[in-house]
């Protein structure tokens, strides 16, 4: 077992709504930061702690997880039934996307990824002038 197969447990994926949640301080500088169009990549979204409140603010969320038992926990969350919120099962590295992005964000996942093939995947994705935001519950 592979150290990141841990949140392919549904239980694991269920007691994700115990964590803390992004502060709203985070979801507003998020917000600020996104450009036309308004459409953001949430990669390594797990549970949409962050995807699910992006909503508020994007005409489309697509969050990306290769846990499709965080992904069902998700959608069972408030707000994970959003028509603007498109969850996609896969890796960030590799999973179908819809570009160009007026933003991406990782919550405490990019650690996860394989960052000499996601990063310049991110840039391809990116809309003139978006970015790439490395979002933290502690911290604002």
């Amino acid at each position: 077992m592979k150290l990141g197969d841990v949140f392919t447990d549904a239980d694991v994926a269920r007691l994700y709504r115990h964590r803390p949640p992004y502060p709203q301080a985070v979801v507003d500088v998020l917000q600020r930061l996104t450009v036309e169009p308004r459409v953001v990549l949430d990669a390594g979204a797990g549970s949409g702690a962050l995807a699910r409140r992006m909503v508020s603010f994007a005409e489309r969320v697509d969050a990306v997880d290769p846990s499709a038992a965080m992904i069902d926990a998700g959608r069972q969350l408030p707000g994970g039934d959003d028509p603007r919120l498109r969850w996609i099962v896969g890796r960030a590295e590799d999973a179908p996307l819809s570009p160009p992005y007026g933003l991406i964000t990782c919550g405490a996942s990019l650690h996860w990824m394989d960052l000499e093939v996601v990063l310049p995947r991110f840039g391809v994705a990116l809309a003139p002038d978006a970015v790439v935001a490395v979002a933290d519950t502690e911290n604002v």
